[in-house]
């Protein structure tokens, strides 16, 4: 079913003469200026100025990461439920997507739409780092009381522990590593290095964060890349419309076609990516038991040390 709605893809939306975008003059988001693609420093930015950069290239380099995603694998799946317990008492690493948070609270977060569209009580959560697209900064969150919304005054960059990225709309293999913003999927108004138009996730945002702040090792929880109509699509409550389903399934299947091409990449820069959910519809990358994770992160803590004598 898959290999038959990728070839329909192909035909639709696949242009055999697209030029690499390394060639294509584009505006990262909320820019006005037009840059090529080329290799760059990524830089954060502090909620108090978008001016001041803040660099965390490579703080954890070389620890392995936990990418918490959505689907509902997250908590259906024993291994991966059991692994989500020992992230927590270990302290190891994690990034969560969008309202992932409701399951589990991870180290860093990250969101793709709206902030009015993610739970206010991880927006408003101290212990949480929330890197968030430049653009972002001034739009508002809301609050879920007695089943009703509540619009509120408080903007993101009001939120406690906040970092601003910038971001663009350009997807080519070959700088998604290294370029100086961080790519999220392609505007419909042209092809991607791959050849498709259109199709965004905060998944691949999320990749990059992982490998810019140094992690070499990212394990992908939750990840299932497949929706049915009338059934359960996330790890929490939420219902998709028929066409919201469609398109999710399009986006998986374009976006395995990326993760192929992206695969040499990451190879290249000893970046690896593991799917822990055996029944995944993302293909690219290979199936790891999340205790293989577990294991990999417990490596790093050191032994404890006897305090005598260390104030003489």
């Amino acid at each position: 079913m898959r290999d038959d709605r990728i070839q329909s893809l192909r035909k639709k939306f696949h242009s055999s003469n697209h030029k690499s975008l390394n060639q294509t003059a584009y505006k990262e988001e909320g820019s006005t200026e037009k840059v090529k693609k080329k290799n760059g420093d990524l830089f954060f930015f502090s909620k108090s100025t978008l001016e001041n950069k803040i660099d965390l290239k490579d703080q954890f380099l070389g620890l392995p990461i936990f990418l918490i995603l959505s689907g509902p694998s997250l908590v259906k799946n024993k291994k991966v439920s059991q692994s989500l317990e020992d992230i927590k008492s270990l302290g190891a690493f994690s990034l969560g997507v969008n309202n992932s948070w409701s399951i589990f609270k991870p180290t860093f977060w990250t969101c793709a739409d709206g902030p009015n569209k993610f739970l206010s009580s991880g927006w408003l959560d101290p212990r949480i780092i929330k890197f968030v697209p430049k653009g972002k900064e001034d739009q508002k969150i809301r609050k879920k009381e007695n089943g009703k919304f509540i619009d509120t005054s408080i903007r993101t960059r009001d939120c406690p522990n906040v970092l601003f990225y910038p971001r663009n709309t350009d997807f080519d293999s070959e700088f998604f590593l290294t370029e100086g913003s961080v790519n999220w999927g392609q505007t419909s108004k042209r092809p991607c290095s791959v050849g498709y138009r259109g199709s965004r996730s905060v998944m691949l945002s999320a990749i990059r964060l992982c490998y810019h702040l140094g992690f070499r090792s990212i394990y992908l929880l939750g990840c299932d890349f497949q929706m049915k109509r009338g059934q359960q699509n996330y790890a929490f409550k939420q219902e998709r419309s028929k066409s919201s389903v469609n398109g999710n399934n399009r986006t998986y299947d374009i976006l395995n076609d990326r993760f192929d091409a992206l695969k040499p990449i990451f190879e290249k820069k000893a970046l690896s990516v593991y799917n822990c959910n055996p029944e995944s519809g993302l293909k690219s990358f290979p199936y790891a038991d999340p205790l293989q994770g577990i294991e990999q992160f417990k490596k790093f803590i050191p032994p404890k040390e006897d305090t005598y004598g260390w104030y003489d």
